[in-house]
C-alpha cells in the first residue's frame, strides 16, 4: 500500500534523477559535462545565500499552513515546497541567486498577514484568479519532474530556462497579489465615490452571459460531452501565453455560437478569468446597441480588478460623460488608458467575451469596435473572444486582420462531429419521454449541422408551460 512517506520518497527520487539529468549528462556537441562547467561558474552559495533560501522555505510553509488562506495559494505553496530543492539547485546558476529567494520571501511574508483578509468582498475574484494562476505555474514545475529524466543534455538548458521562467512568473504573480490585496483598503474607503462614478457609465446589466435574458433567448450551456474539441481549443488559447489577443468564432445561423460562448464564459468565470461578457441580442434594444458594449465591459472589469477600478474612477473624475462619446473615444478612455496604467497588476489570461456582434443594429459601429480591438489588443493584458455570423462587413474586417487573430468557423467543422454532438444533446433533452434510437437518428438526420434546428424540434416535442402529446409529436 502506498503511504505519504513512500510518495514523498518517490518524489525526492524523481527530483534527484531530474537534477542528474540537468547536471551530469554530456551533449554530443560538447564532451565536457555541463556539471563541470557549472561548478566552475556557479556563484558561491554558502552562508547568507543559503540562509535566504532557508528563510523562503520557512515562509512558504507558513503560507501553506496559515488558517483561512486561499485554497489555490495553499496548493501552490505546497507544490513549491515539494519542488524546492530542485528550484534552489537550478537557481544557483543564476547571477541573482540570493535575490530570487529574498524577493519571493518578502512577498510571501506580506501575503501571510494580508491574504486571508480579503477572502470575500470586492477583491476576491481577482485575487483568487491570480492565486489559481500561481497554482497552475507551480503544477507545471511539478509535472516537469513527474515526466521523469533520461533526456539528452541539450534539453537541460531549455529545462532550466523554463523552470526559472516559471519561477519568475510566480514571483510576478505574488507581486500582483500583494498589490490587489493592498488596494482593498482604498476600495472600502472610496466605496461611495466609486459607485457614483461607475454609475455614470450606464452599463447594461442584462448583457452578461447569465443575465435574466437567458430564459427568453433560450440561452444555455452545451450538453455535457458536446462541442468538446471546440471548447478544448478555446481553453488552450486562454492558457497559452503566446496566444493571439483576439479569437473570432464565426458560424452560420443555428450552428451553436451562443451556446458555446455561454459555456466558455461559464468556464472562465469558474477559473476567475472572466473579465467581462456582453451578449448581443435582438430581443433587447439595449443589448443590440453597439455603443453600450465598451462602457459595460469597463464597468465589469472594474468589478473584477481593484487597480483597474481605481484607474477608471480617476479617469471618470475628469471625463464624466465619456460613456456617451463615440466608440473610439470610449475605447481609449474606458479600456485602453486604465488597462495601460494597471497592466502590471492585472492577471494574465483574463478574457472579455462578446457574443453575436451581427445582432447589433449599427454594423458601422461594429466595424469601428473591431478596428479598435485590432489596433490595441496586442498591447493589452486582456484578451477578446468575439462571435458572429460571417456577414460581409465583419468578415471583411476579420479577413483584413487575419494575421492578428485566431479563428474557428463552426459551419466548416466536419459534419460527423457535429452530428454526434447533436445526438448527445437530443438524447439528454428528450430523455423524459424515452425516445427510440431510430427516432433520435431521424431527428439527427433532419438537423444536419444546425443545433438550432435540433433545439426547435425539442421545444416542439416537449413544449414548456403547456400540455402536449409528446410521443405523438415525436
Amino acid at each position: 500500500m502506498s503511504t505519504p512517506n513512500n510518495r514523498s520518497n518517490r518524489k525526492k527520487g524523481k527530483v534527484r534523477r531530474w537534477l542528474e539529468g540537468l547536471c551530469c549528462v554530456s551533449s554530443p556537441e560538447d564532451p565536457v559535462a555541463p556539471s563541470t562547467q557549472r561548478r566552475s561558474s556557479s556563484p558561491n552559495t554558502s552562508g547568507v545565500k543559503n540562509g535566504a533560501w532557508a528563510g523562503l522555505r520557512l515562509t512558504l510553509r507558513t503560507l501553506r499552513d496559515t488558517p483561512a488562506m486561499f485554497g489555490p495559494l495553499v496548493s501552490a505553496a505546497n507544490v513549491l515546497l515539494d519542488c524546492f530543492d530542485t528550484i534552489e539547485a537550478v537557481a544557483r546558476n543564476q547571477q541573482d541567486y540570493e535575490q530570487l529567494a529574498t524577493e519571493l520571501d518578502a512577498l510571501s511574508k506580506s501575503l501571510v498577514t494580508t491574504c486571508n483578509e480579503v477572502a470575500t468582498g470586492s477583491a476576491a475574484d481577482c485575487v483568487t484568479g491570480i492565486a489559481n494562476t500561481i497554482k497552475r505555474e507551480a503544477n507545471e514545475i511539478d509535472s516537469k519532474l513527474e515526466r521523469g529524466t533520461g533526456r539528452r543534455a541539450l534539453m537541460a538548458n531549455a529545462d532550466e530556462q523554463d523552470l526559472m521562467r516559471r519561477y519568475g512568473r510566480i514571483q510576478s504573480l505574488f507581486r500582483q497579489l500583494q498589490t490587489n490585496i493592498g488596494m482593498s483598503t482604498w476600495a472600502n474607503t472610496n466605496e461611495l465615490v466609486v459607485k457614483a462614478r461607475l454609475g455614470e457609465l450606464n452599463a447594461e446589466k442584462k448583457a452578461t452571459y447569465d443575465s435574466q435574458l437567458s430564459g427568453p433567448t433560450n440561452r444555455r450551456t452545451c450538453t455535457e460531452g458536446t462541442r468538446v474539441k471546440v471548447l478544448d481549443e478555446l481553453k488552450a488559447w486562454v492558457l497559452e501565453a503566446a496566444g493571439q489577443s483576439v479569437y473570432w468564432m464565426s458560424g452560420m445561423a443555428g450552428t451553436g455560437k451562443t451556446t458555446i460562448a455561454c459555456t466558455f464564459a461559464k468556464w472562465l468565470e469558474a477559473e476567475k478569468l472572466l473579465a467581462a461578457s456582453f451578449f448581443c441580442t435582438r430581443t433587447s434594444a439595449d443589448c443590440q446597441d453597439v455603443t453600450r458594449i465598451i462602457p459595460t465591459v469597463a464597468y465589469q472589469l472594474a468589478q473584477y480588478s481593484i487597480p483597474f477600478r481605481s484607474a477608471l474612477c480617476d479617469i471618470l473624475g475628469n471625463n464624466s460623460d465619456i460613456g456617451s462619446k463615440d466608440i473610439a473615444a470610449q475605447f481609449e478612455k474606458l479600456i485602453l488608458e486604465p488597462l495601460n496604467r494597471t497592466k502590471d497588476d492585472i492577471p494574465d489570461g483574463m478574457v472579455v467575451v462578446i457574443d453575436a456582434l451581427d445582432e447589433c443594429k449599427d454594423q458601422g459601429g461594429v466595424g469601428k469596435l473591431l478596428d479598435m480591438l485590432f489596433k490595441h489588443a496586442a498591447q493589452l493584458p486582456v484578451r477578446f473572444f468575439v462571435t458572429s455570423r460571417p456577414e460581409s462587413g465583419i468578415y471583411a474586417t476579420m479577413a483584413a486582420h487575419a494575421a492578428s487573430h485566431e479563428a474557428i468557423h463552426l459551419h466548416k467543422i466536419e459534419e460527423s462531429l457535429v452530428s454526434a454532438d447533436i445526438k448527445l444533446y437530443l438524447e439528454e433533452v428528450l430523455a423524459p419521454i424515452s425516445p427510440r434510437a431510430s427516432d433520435i437518428e431521424e431527428l439527427v438526420r433532419r438537423s444536419g449541422v444546425l443545433f438550432i434546428y435540433a433545439a426547435t424540434l425539442f421545444r416542439y416535442i416537449l413544449p414548456t408551460g403547456r400540455k402536449a402529446n409528446s410521443q405523438k409529436r415525436l
